[in-house]
């Protein structure tokens, strides 16, 4: 039995007539005979009595007729439902991302293309800011998302944060440094070396200073805001010592495989994360699918 006729059979009792019900339903006359002889053929028995003044139903009819009104009803919601549900996946869902600007380095990219690869109605728009920027975006609603390093379970009344991953200062040092060999080493223990900070905006420089005076010292910045190879150079040149954030040059290290400078863990350490950072009471059903999707990710 095809729905159709049912609902074509709760119009035509509604309506009363063949003429109306073909009207309404913008069908021939000749088509709604023929179903209507096609479900009385199925049921086995008339349903409805022809007569040239009105339509009227045969006590199966009636019977017939309730439960097609209640399957045409559900029919019509269902027909809405994926009507909506075939809009909202056309629909396109805009996500601006605020993020420092070695994001790559930490893969983050590969995240959000993760994410659009399973949601592909969401477009990203990722731009590089220092964490200044990047907190006045989110605030001012020029951005959806930030992404910063951050102070170990950091929270604050304004913004919503999702781990994404810890995080921790080292230093990079030559091979033949004469700290090269220990497990770790203490910034006092660098009080009298040069040094290569990140850019003086990022929040590697402001936590790599927080700890420099945390330690009581007044670092001799010689160099700051370079790129990974070119401080990594200036190590190399004996230059000075960088004082970095961990991950991203431990993997630049690796896939370019130097091993003429190395990097050294810092103690004691400032707990730090990289967090995914969004404004408090104004998460939008896609920011709060990309929060979850973050902690899916970080719990592979």
């Amino acid at each position: 039995m095809r729905l159709r006729y049912l609902q074509e059979f709760v119009v035509l009792v509604d309506s009363g007539s063949f003429t109306a019900a073909a009207k309404k339903m913008n069908m021939t006359q000749t088509a709604i005979t023929r179903h209507l002889q096609k479900l009385e053929a199925e049921m086995q028995t008339e349903l409805l009595k022809r007569s040239t003044r009105k339509l009227e139903l045969t006590s199966e009819g009636r019977i017939f007729y309730e439960y097609a009104r209640r399957s045409s009803q559900v029919l019509e919601q269902m027909d809405q439902i994926l009507e909506r549900q075939k809009a909202e996946k056309s629909k396109k869902y805009y996500l601006r991302v605020a993020s420092m600007r070695n994001y790559s380095a930490y893969r983050i990219g590969d995240l959000c293309m993760e994410f659009a690869r399973r949601f592909p109605n969401v477009v990203f728009n990722i731009m590089e800011q220092e964490s200044d920027a990047l907190l006045q975006s989110l605030s001012s609603q020029e951005c959806d998302i930030g992404f910063d390093i951050e102070l170990e379970n950091m929270q604050d009344a304004e913004y919503f944060r999702e781990l994404v991953m810890p995080e921790q200062m080292a230093v990079l040092v030559p091979k033949d440094f004469r700290f090269a060999d220990r497990e770790y080493v203490s910034l006092k223990q660098l009080a009298h070396e040069k040094f290569i900070m990140m850019p003086v905006n990022s929040s590697a420089y402001k936590y790599g200073m927080a700890m420099c005076r945390g330690e009581g010292l007044d670092p001799d910045i010689v160099f700051s805001g370079l790129r990974t190879n070119e401080y990594i150079e200036m190590v190399r040149r004996g230059v000075g010592v960088a004082l970095v954030t961990r991950f991203p040059v431990m993997e630049f290290l690796a896939s370019n495989n130097i091993t003429d400078v190395i990097m050294i863990p810092i103690r004691p350490q400032m707990g730090l994360a990289l967090n995914m950072i969004c404004r408090v009471g104004e998460v939008s059903p896609v920011v709060r699918r990309f929060a979850a999707f973050v902690r899916e990710y970080r719990e592979r």
